[in-house]
């Protein structure tokens, strides 16, 4: 009797510490989001971009085959078009999370959709303002986007949303309740410092004449925070310690500006490649006057530029390309799966306009562009790589096409059927 006591009091306890978590997770999640996938959500080789629909753009999802599926389309007759926007997976490949004014209210919040069966997207954030530039973190934790010039993250799975530039204690979540971030999370800083971060930030917002943030990154180490805010001198790139102790550690820098910058985090491993077009000093009160000549005029060190950083320590970014001339420039950057490569469109000035001549693969070593193989010509745009490393999915003339890295085996998926942009490969293996 003893015994069966004993083995009774042991099921017990292995069933509570099994459930208990279960329960409390069961009680916290966000109501209505799909618990299990039947059957389970397979992406392995489906392609996402964004379809010119009349005036607007809708999300769709591209088989290997080339089936092509639409998100649903709630619109009733007189009211808004449905426009979808910016994209990004999920990192296991289950959930696509876009923009989309397929909310109540009409205002671009983000939402989920699986992409290889029929279902309705699930929206993630609350109704109110607008939100844009979803990005993932590669452990799938957390999703980056931008709201009125603020950069949150909203974190899985309670989908409790958080500033990250500027930061703050203070946490909402979909359900419109208030929590603060406990120390020790590995995610904010002490109060204190929180709070001068973000007066640092007011104050170099009003040097930088912006109306905050368009894009933001966190690197994988969580060393540091990246952005591109816009500015009167154009984009504005920002560099901010995540590892600071002090306020002057932790100060927003401004590191260039330009016309154009196109940004690529690694999703695994601290690299950081940055496509810079007509470059320029972002605060002219701050230019070193070595660079001011006698008449008063700024001389600016280079035109266009591809930088690669290394985001686990102060080492300076290494010139993959630089072109002084502006006859010249490399953007659309994405770095490989393995780290090793970045694959970037090319483009030339002819009669004063830019027009994209190839795509390329370079190492990402110092002057890498010197060497870089040829993948494809013509008028190109938007690489992505496929999650294995083998393959490069892009836009030529509006149509999707996939080629293997090495230049071979081209292939249109779309073949006329629309016009897209913006395609990337399911990071589902």
């Amino acid at each position: 009797m003893r015994r069966l006591y004993i083995r009774f009091a042991l099921l017990f306890v292995i069933l509570a510490v099994v459930l208990v978590p279960f329960f409390i997770w069961l009680q916290n999640r966000p109501r209505d989001r799909v618990l299990v996938d039947i059957p389970p959500v397979n992406t392995t080789g489906y392609i996402a971009a964004l379809e010119e629909s009349g005036p607007v753009e809708r999300l769709v999802s591209i088989t290997p085959e080339g089936q092509i599926r639409r998100t649903p389309d709630p619109t009733a007759a007189g009211e808004v078009e449905v426009e979808d926007g910016d994209f990004t997976w999920q990192p296991d490949g289950r959930r696509i999370v876009f923009v989309s004014n397929r909310s109540e209210d009409g205002s671009y919040q983000l939402f989920e959709w699986a992409p290889d069966r029929e279902g309705e997207p699930y929206m993630l954030t609350p109704l109110g303002s607008s939100r844009r530039s979803p990005w993932f973190s590669g452990d799938g934790a957390y999703c980056l986007f931008v709201s009125s010039g603020v950069v949150y993250e909203l974190r899985y799975p309670k989908l409790t949303i958080g500033r990250v530039m500027p930061p703050s204690a203070k946490v909402e979540t979909t359900q419109s309740e208030e929590e603060i971030h406990h120390e020790g999370d590995g995610h904010d800083h002490s109060h204190e410092l929180t709070d001068q971060i973000a007066d640092a930030w007011d104050s170099m917002r009003e040097q930088l004449r912006s109306d905050g943030f368009e894009k933001g990154f966190v690197d994988p180490t969580d060393f540091a925070f990246v952005g591109v805010a816009g500015t009167d001198r154009g984009k504005a790139l920002i560099f901010q310690s995540r590892q600071a102790k002090t306020i002057e550690e932790a100060v927003p820098i401004p590191s260039l500006a330009a016309d154009r910058i196109d940004v690529d985090m690694h999703p695994t491993m601290p690299l950081l490649v940055v496509s810079v077009v007509n470059f320029r000093y972002p605060i002219l009160d701050l230019v070193p006057p070595e660079q001011i000549d006698e008449n008063g005029k700024v001389k600016t060190p280079y035109s266009n530029a591809l930088w690669f950083y290394k985001l686990d320590g102060m080492a300076p970014p290494v010139p993959i390309f630089l072109d002084q001339g502006s006859s010249q420039a490399m953007v659309s950057p994405a770095i490989s799966p393995d780290g090793s490569k970045v694959a970037v469109v090319q483009l030339e000035k002819e009669n004063n306009q830019w027009a994209s001549k190839s795509l390329l693969v370079a190492e990402l070593t110092e002057w890498g562009i010197q060497n870089a193989k040829t993948v494809t010509l013509g008028d190109v745009s938007d690489p992505s790589w496929s999650p294995d490393g083998t393959s490069l999915v892009f836009i030529r003339d509006g149509d999707v096409c996939t080629v293997r890295a090495d230049g071979t085996g081209e292939k249109k998926l779309t073949n006329g059927k629309g016009r897209y942009r913006s395609p990337k490969f399911s990071p589902m293996k």
